[in-house]
């Protein structure tokens, strides 16, 4: 379980995405992908305000 939680994890950091991540691991809602993700957000949020900040130039 841990292994598939990290993947599902690094696959929503990487893409953003829980559409992905919930077809890598075969899923059939996202809302049980969201169980699995165990990311925080914080990378996620900081790519985010850094496009905003440059769209903003």
């Amino acid at each position: 379980m841990d292994t598939r939680a990290g993947a599902v994890s690094e696959t929503v950091e990487a893409t953003g995405s829980l559409e992905m991540a919930s077809n890598l691991a075969t899923h059939t809602t996202v809302k049980m992908t969201k169980k699995y993700s165990r990311g925080d957000g914080l990378e996620q949020n900081r790519k985010i305000a850094e496009a905003r900040a440059e769209s903003r130039k």
